[in-house]
């Protein structure tokens, strides 16, 4: 899971300096029964409800599972987190929040930031689009803006295209923090790729328009002037989507 990456990343990068714990509270339950890596806190199994309970309109038109009002809901996770106040509440226990996938999910600590003064950090793998009403995307995206730019929370991403991408939509300069590796490497795995030239692309940035014609001009383009300038063999890219099989699962969202 994305916190148990960043949990192993911050154990190997700051042992000397911080003595850390990490609750993991996920909003599948039913995926912390079996994976055994998160909290089974059914307090939570709500929001996971919720989420594969609730098909929303996207930004490109289709019908995907998602958030519908966000702010109820934050509201309801921060009674839930303070339970009335005191040192007894999951919030008193935590030096600071953190969230992780989808984007969409920090806006759920939002109230907690502004009305209790409590740090947020939020590590990205994914674009900001996910989950998200097509209705809502406009006032989600402001925000994003203005909980990055906040002087409690601080956001990174993944992959600098990630973090252009979330500039060129909200403005909101985002770091890009590569962490993971880390929880591959505390189990002892080295992931040494040999075709070294050759790209596997997961997705690309489809989610409210089919773009990957322009996507792939743009990723030859800088692969052949990379090449010149350098003497070397371009890479070549390859999007999971054509390797798949027919009638196999699309990875095209």
């Amino acid at each position: 899971s994305y916190p148990a990456a960043l949990f192993d990343m911050w154990r190997t990068l700051l042992h000397d300096h911080y003595v850390l714990e990490l609750e993991d509270y996920s909003f599948d339950t039913r995926y912390c029964s079996l994976a055994g890596s998160c909290s089974v806190d059914e307090r939570f199994a709500w929001i996971g409800e919720h989420l594969r309970g609730t098909i929303v309109e996207t930004c490109g038109g289709l019908f995907l599972k998602g958030f519908q009002n966000m702010p109820v809901l934050a509201q309801q996770l921060a009674s839930l987190l303070t339970n009335g106040g005191g040192e007894g509440s999951l919030a008193a226990r935590a030096d600071l929040l953190l969230c992780t996938h989808p984007p969409y999910s920090c806006r759920l600590f939002w109230p907690l930031v502004v009305d209790h003064g409590m740090p947020l950090l939020g590590f990205f793998g994914g674009t900001l689009e996910a989950h998200v009403p097509g209705g809502d995307m406009l006032t989600w995206l402001r925000d994003f803006r203005d909980m990055a730019q906040h002087p409690r929370v601080q956001f990174a991403a993944i992959a600098p295209f990630l973090a252009e991408k979330m500039r060129f939509q909200t403005g909101a300069r985002v770091p890009t923090a590569r962490g993971f590796g880390f929880h591959i490497l505390a189990q002892g795995v080295t992931y040494i790729p040999t075709r070294i030239n050759e790209v596997l692309v997961w997705k690309n940035s489809l989610e409210c328009n089919d773009n990957q014609a322009a996507f792939d001009k743009v990723l030859m383009d800088i692969a052949l002037q990379t090449a010149a300038s350098e003497s070397s063999d371009a890479l070549s890219f390859h999007h999971l989507r054509d390797l798949r099989a027919t009638g196999d699962a699309s990875y095209g969202s």
